[in-house]
């Protein structure tokens, strides 16, 4: 009786979420503060380019290209804007008492078996989630537009994806599981991230990929899946980007700018494509729902790739 009591009171709920501890960072009243600081940081960024010499132009309009030094002034912008947003976050971070671990770093994130499974789930939501993102009308808001040099592809692929990480799935995610447990944890610092991107179709985009870097992080322990699948997704999309779809009939627009099924050109093709890419997206589903729950309750996992995240530790009031 006195094990079933024990077990009880060490297992966290499936719900503990709507019980969370009482002080220290981070708190969904936080993910506000750190949005406003996020916007202070890209205003202080925009000042201290402009103070360098380096304005930011406007978007180009009408067919007018972009200053030649576009790449740097994008690259130097976002450098300066992440460095403020990480350091304020941390300052505020410090200010609320957080004490979960920054980041982890382990090496059972480099699984290649993991990363080939993480980039065959992206690909699939890419495909499933097309449709909505179709939706928005990219003529009304039209998509910020990247250079096309060293520069870009160092911010895209490099910086943004070891700063975001640290930011949304090292600083955040470990300080909303420590005080929410892992559910609310994982859904908050997806939401920050989708958020940040500011765009419709990158929000939601970013949304779902989130929550895959964020099941990774808590599947090894580690950020190094996150930051490879990140850095993979941005090489990606930028080189859709920059790339023409051969063929007459497209005029030679850029790949990001279609559809997959405009470029299969088969509707029946794309009908396959899609249910496959679909059945993919359910039984990770599946999977990842059930690995969230040993994670919650402390059950080992099956590999020994995989490390199960512990619950937080709370000290009975009273304890030596």
């Amino acid at each position: 009786m006195q094990q079933t009591e024990k077990q009880s009171a060490t297992t966290p709920s499936p719900f503990s979420w709507l019980h969370p501890r009482k002080g220290g960072f981070a708190t969904f009243g936080d993910l506000l503060v750190l949005i406003l600081l996020f916007v202070v940081s890209a205003t202080a960024a925009s000042l201290v380019v402009h103070w360098l010499g380096y304005p930011m132009p406007e978007p180009a309009e009408e067919g007018i290209p972009y200053p030649a030094d576009w790449d740097f002034i994008t690259f130097l912008n976002y450098a300066l804007q992440m460095a403020f947003m990480l350091l304020l976050t941390l300052l505020y971070r410090r200010f609320r008492g957080g004490e979960a671990p920054l980041a982890r770093f382990s090496t059972r994130g480099l699984n290649p078996a993991l990363l080939l499974g993480g980039v065959v789930v992206m690909l699939a939501l890419s495909v499933v989630i097309e449709p909505l993102l179709g939706l928005v009308d990219v003529e009304q808001l039209p998509m910020p537009e990247p250079g096309k040099g060293g520069w870009t592809l160092l911010s895209v692929v490099v910086l943004a994806p070891l700063c975001e990480e640290l930011l949304c799935r090292g600083i955040l995610l470990e300080g909303l599981r420590s005080r929410y447990g892992i559910t609310a944890a994982l859904i908050g610092s997806s939401l920050f991230f989708a958020l940040i991107h500011l765009h419709p179709v990158m929000v939601v985009n970013a949304f779902v990929l989130g929550l895959v870097f964020g099941i990774l992080t808590l599947r090894t322990h580690s950020l190094w899946p996150a930051i490879l699948l990140h850095a993979f997704n941005n090489a990606v999309a930028l080189l859709l980007t920059w790339a023409e779809f051969p063929g007459e009939r497209f005029d030679g627009r850029p790949m990001a700018d279609l559809g997959l099924g405009e470029m299969i050109g088969n509707p029946v093709i794309y009908s396959i494509v899609y249910g496959v890419a679909l059945l993919i997206c359910l039984r990770a589903a599946v999977v990842n729902l059930r690995l969230l729950h040993r994670i919650s309750s402390g059950q080992p996992l099956k590999t020994t790739n995989e490390v199960p995240v512990e619950p937080p530790k709370i000290e009975k009031e009273g304890a030596e």
